[in-house]
């Protein structure tokens, strides 16, 4: 912007010495160049800086895309990995009805290892399905009416670590208190044969009691098959006579 300025007055003035004589003055023409010459200086500079402000911005943007989309990828590769810890856990920590009760049998050291003061006391499965992943994810907010593509990019991205699929399903009972199941007989019995083993499991028997209620007809079903150690300490396990555990 400096250049054509100091070429515009550099004109001006030499057209002003030149002009009283310009008539008879052979440096007429050459009063004619310089003034072409400062005037294609004057709209030439700004042209070529416009150009080639252009070429260093879209060098900028491409940088930068290349950089954020460097840093997507990783945020990805860490927060699928985050994601995979999660769902490991889960499914450790909320195992399915099966593996308690061969704890039972192997009397592994995982039974009854939830206490009060533990976070997933009385959290006990109650099947699979997709779940609130936990993971405290922060994308940058939207300002003005222009959406910012990176930011699209990374909102994308973060839609597919706020939830994960096929996962332990929580079933709170410290939270609510009463829950009902409503459905089938055969999955009804099923959930609840499940929440039984896992609450007789997890749990030790002076900090949950489990008690039940039920009909005369519906206490026909049912029978113990075995149980397993002496005094206080009993695990029995329950079949129903149809044939389902």
């Amino acid at each position: 912007m400096i250049i054509p300025i100091i070429s515009t007055l550099i004109g001006a003035i030499a057209m002003i010495t030149l002009s009283r004589r310009m008539s008879a003055n052979p440096n007429y023409l050459l009063l004619q160049i310089i003034t072409v010459g400062t005037m294609a200086m004057t709209y030439t500079v700004p042209l070529i800086t416009y150009f080639q402000n252009k070429w260093n911005y879209r060098r900028d943007v491409i940088k930068r895309e290349k950089s954020y989309q460097a840093y997507l990828d990783e945020q990805r590769e860490m927060l699928q990995q985050m994601k995979n810890e999660i769902v490991i856990d889960w499914h450790q920590t909320h195992p399915e009805s099966s593996f308690c009760l061969q704890w039972t049998l192997e009397r592994n050291r995982c039974l009854w290892e939830r206490i009060p003061q533990d976070r997933d006391f009385l959290k006990l499965r109650s099947g699979l399905g997709t779940v609130p992943s936990e993971l405290n994810i922060t994308v940058p907010k939207q300002e003005g009416i222009e959406k910012e593509p990176l930011i699209e990019k990374a909102r994308d991205m973060t839609e597919k670590f706020i939830s994960i699929a096929e996962a332990p399903v929580p079933l709170d009972l410290k939270k609510f208190r009463v829950v009902g199941l409503v459905g089938e007989s055969k999955g009804l019995d099923d959930l609840a044969r499940a929440i039984m083993a896992q609450t007789a499991t997890h749990h030790s028997p002076d900090e949950v009691k489990i008690v039940s209620f039920y009909n005369d007809s519906k206490s026909q079903d049912w029978e113990i098959e075995y149980k397993i150690g002496e005094g206080d300490w009993q695990v029995k396990r329950f079949i129903n006579k149809p044939g389902g555990e």
